[in-house]
C-alpha cells in the first residue's frame, strides 16, 4: 500500500497552499478545492494501481499515471466522475470516453487501472468493481515513467481514497 499514514509524507501536493486541499484522517485520503496529489517519486511505468474511491454528486477527478512532476496533467488519466452532464465517466482511460454511468455517487468503488508498454504502444485498461470498462493504446511515442496521483478538477468536488496499492508489471514487449 502507498497510502499516506497520518500525514502526506511521500506525496507532493500541487499547488502548495496555506489551506490544504489534501488531508488524511480515519484511513482516508481526502481531496477538495482542486489541485493535485502526486507521489514524490516519478519512476512508475508498467504497473497496476488499485484504489477504493468515493466521489460526491457532480464531482470530477482523475487518477494520474506516468505524470511528469512539473506538469502532472500531461500524464495518462483515468476518470473518477459522478456528473450528470460531463464525459468521460468513471473508468474511462486516456481519451476513451464512456458515456454511461456505471456507479452511483457517494458510494465507494474499486478502481483498477493498468498501464504497460507493449510493442503496439502504451496500453491502458480501466476496471470498476472488477468489470473491464475501458481500453486504450497510445500508439504514439508514449510517455516515459512518471508519478502517480489524483487530481480534483472542480472546487465543489469531494474525493475520498482508501487502500491505494501499486503492483509493478513487466512490459508487454519482454
Amino acid at each position: 500500500s502507498i497510502m499516506p499514514g497520518t500525514g502526506l509524507s511521500g506525496w507532493h501536493v500541487l499547488p502548495d497552499r496555506d489551506t490544504p486541499n489534501w488531508t488524511t484522517s480515519d484511513g482516508l485520503l481526502r481531496g477538495r478545492i482542486g489541485g493535485a496529489l502526486l507521489t514524490d517519486t516519478a519512476d512508475f511505468d508498467n504497473l497496476e494501481i488499485r484504489a477504493r474511491v468515493r466521489i460526491n454528486e457532480g464531482g470530477r477527478a482523475v487518477m494520474l499515471l506516468r505524470a511528469p512532476l512539473d506538469d502532472p496533467m500531461k500524464g495518462y488519466t483515468a476518470a473518477i466522475n459522478s456528473t450528470e452532464w460531463e464525459y468521460p465517466r468513471s473508468g474511462s482511460v486516456g481519451p476513451t470516453h464512456l458515456k454511461t454511468d456505471m456507479l452511483a455517487p457517494n458510494q465507494f468503488m474499486d478502481c483498477l487501472v493498468t498501464c504497460r508498454t507493449t510493442s503496439d504502444g502504451v496500453e491502458m485498461t480501466g476496471y470498476l468493481n472488477g468489470i473491464l470498462v475501458s481500453e486504450w493504446t497510445d500508439t504514439g511515442k508514449g510517455l516515459p515513467a512518471g508519478a502517480i496521483g489524483f487530481v480534483v478538477l472542480d472546487p465543489d468536488t469531494r474525493l475520498e481514497v482508501q487502500d491505494v496499492s501499486i503492483r509493478r508489471a513487466s512490459s508487454g514487449s519482454d
